[in-house]
């Protein structure tokens, strides 16, 4: 009786130890999952990123919270705030997160999509002038993404543009390189800098700056400790974009 009482106590223990953010403890938990430079873990095992630095600024620096920062597979990543384990994560505020989750009503980061092809495409400049997913249709390519890419498969595969899938994003980068696909929709920031460190740059061409725009929010879990504070961190996420945090934050990431 006494060793299954204490079994049940560090059972207890372990839950507890990794449980979400408590409020009392001034911890707030964030689950993300490895999108270099917007949020990684370095060899060092610190996470690292865009959204990560914009979070300390926003939760550390002028709310005084301590970020609790749990790097994980995507899947498990979205689980941990389903379920409570952790307090929220940074993505596109679907239907069906918003059935766990409460989204900051404005955005915590715009990403920028720009259209890439390869090098000497002969459709390269019908591409510069193209400026809906029904432009790209009618000029009949084939796009390539990642598996887990879900604005492309909502807002373009939907939309009737033949694509092809790769589990990663270096994968597609090599796919277009590799003249396997036509094109590609993808984060600025993030794919021209895969661009460079897979050599890629004298294959793969940017045709625009913004073809489109994902906005990513805040999404607070429904079980989070911290759900009655949301309307105060909605109140300052426009202030590190205002006072230029947020681009001299880029700036440590990007090179422009």
């Amino acid at each position: 009786m006494k060793k299954w009482l204490f079994a049940c106590n560090i059972i207890f223990l372990v839950f507890m130890s990794s449980s979400p953010g408590d409020a009392s403890e001034n911890k707030i938990t964030f689950s993300y999952t490895e999108w270099e430079p917007m949020t990684y873990t370095d060899p060092s095992k610190n996470s690292k990123g865009v959204f990560v630095d914009i979070a300390r600024e926003i939760f550390e620096e002028r709310h005084q919270i301590e970020i609790v920062f749990h790097p994980l597979p995507w899947k498990r990543a979205q689980r941990e705030v389903e379920t409570g384990r952790a307090d929220f994560m940074v993505t596109v505020p679907t239907q069906q997160r918003l059935t766990y989750v409460v989204k900051s009503t404005l955005p915590f980061y715009t990403v920028d999509m720009a259209l890439f092809t390869w090098k000497e495409h002969p459709k390269s400049e019908q591409l510069k002038t193209a400026k809906t997913v029904d432009d790209l249709i009618d000029l009949e390519l084939t796009s390539v993404t990642n598996l887990g890419n879900g604005w492309h498969k909502q807002n373009v595969e939907q939309k009737g543009l033949d694509t092809l899938h790769a589990p990663e994003d270096q994968n597609i980068a090599l796919m277009l390189a590799g003249r396997r696909a036509d094109i590609m929709i993808d984060s600025k920031i993030s794919m021209n800098r895969i661009i460079r460190e897979k050599g890629l740059t004298d294959k793969i061409v940017q045709i625009n700056p913004s073809f489109a725009q994902i906005h990513m929010n805040l999404l607070l879990s429904k079980k989070s400790p911290w759900l009655s504070k949301m309307p105060e961190f909605d109140q300052v996420l426009t202030d590190p974009v205002s006072d230029g945090t947020v681009d001299r934050i880029i700036d440590h990431y990007i090179e422009r």
